[in-house]
């Protein structure tokens, strides 16, 4: 449901995330709000970078299968919960997240080498 902006909002946010917590037992790591756009939480500016890299991987993928025109069948609720909690899914997301710590490693790397010649 729509809400006003400024502190009306980030009450039913802080609401919003306060039920997450207390469901799932984690801080979530992004938030979408319609007409709005993303909202990525991390304990440090990389772990944000890595949840705004995965939400535009996923929009690109979502956006891929709109274009094919078939029925998308989402995930249920208890499909994304077991995925969520298997162990070769976190190794999964420990791989992509060590990716992610090179790839804001090499994208600094140019910036620094930049200098008097």
């Amino acid at each position: 449901p729509y809400v006003d902006p400024g502190l009306p909002l980030a009450v039913e946010i802080a609401r919003a995330v306060t039920q997450f917590m207390e469901v799932r037992g984690e801080v979530p790591r992004t938030i979408w709000l319609a007409n709005h756009g993303l909202i990525a939480l991390g304990e440090t500016p990389t772990t944000v970078l890595s949840a705004c890299r995965m939400s535009e991987k996923a929009a690109q993928l979502r956006n891929q299968a709109f274009a094919t025109g078939l029925l998308m069948r989402p995930l249920s609720s208890a499909q994304i919960a077991r995925i969520h909690t298997r162990p070769d899914e976190h190794y999964r997301q420990a791989l992509l997240w060590a990716a992610s710590q090179r790839n804001t490693a090499s994208e600094a790397e140019p910036s620094e080498a930049v200098g008097p010649a």
